[in-house]
């Protein structure tokens, strides 16, 4: 009901008023219903949790961390935090997003680890498991390979990158070179990957203080035997100036 202005002289109920009455067809008022379900914003997971579980990584991870302290198995805090990351967190105190939205329950964990656990978990297995994502980013391209094909020439390229930490107690984190926060500390890890399909097939963690080509020259020749086993035959390795 639509009444001129300084006229009102009845009242009028929410139920009288159509909900769209400039929209062709019928002006009924919306009718809203709530069964009581627990909902998620975290569904677009399950195809993490899919690829995961097709691929074995848990298993992969478990054969190779047996001897890492802690009461949390390694593959699953792997798997917590790369959820996360594909979730929009990227701190330690994030992990309570997969708890309070139901991420938890959609993805089958049992508990996840409060951000101090965690963090004392990292500090501890921390040096022994980062080289062995190197080797999971690897395992992860030949399985991809073998289902497509193996490109029989690569340009391998190798680039660095800036990483700013805001804590104090950041492991490995050291002032260096960092264009964005100077003074700042931060890592400065080196990735190696393919110009022509976008892999990523290697991965060097390093404090902020170490310079562009640090560790390039002994890691290069491991990246290309890499390549030659996987049956690659024609291999132009690819570097910017920052590495001579």
């Amino acid at each position: 009901m639509i009444l001129p202005a300084m006229e009102v002289t009845q009242t009028v109920s929410v139920k009288d008023i159509p909900s769209r009455p400039h929209v062709q067809g019928s002006s009924r008022p919306i009718r809203l219903r709530n069964d009581g379900a627990q909902l998620t914003d975290g569904v677009g997971l399950l195809a993490l949790r899919r690829l995961w579980d097709h691929l074995d990584l848990g298993a992969w991870l478990e054969a190779r961390t047996t001897g890492l302290p802690g009461s949390y198995r390694p593959p699953l805090m792997v798997e917590l935090w790369i959820a996360l990351l594909f979730y929009g967190g990227g701190w330690l105190d994030d992990l309570k997003w997969l708890e309070r939205r139901q991420v938890r329950r959609l993805l089958g964990w049992q508990y996840v680890p409060d951000p101090t656990t965690f963090g004392r978990w990292l500090a501890r297995c921390g040096a022994a498991l980062t080289p062995l994502l190197d080797e999971l980013i690897w395992h992860l391209v030949r399985t991809r390979w073998s289902w497509t094909k193996v490109p029989k020439a690569v340009t391998l390229l190798l680039d660095s990158t800036v990483v700013v930490r805001y804590g104090q107690k950041q492991a490995g984190a050291e002032v260096g070179y960092n264009p964005k926060k100077p003074g700042r500390p931060s890592h400065h890890p080196i990735v190696a990957f393919l110009q022509e399909t976008g892999d990523l097939v290697g991965l060097r963690w390093r404090p902020g203080s170490a310079n562009t080509a640090a560790g390039a020259r002994e890691w290069i020749p491991e990246l290309v035997r890499r390549l030659r086993a996987a049956g690659v035959e024609e291999i132009t390795v690819r570097l910017d100036k920052g590495f001579f």
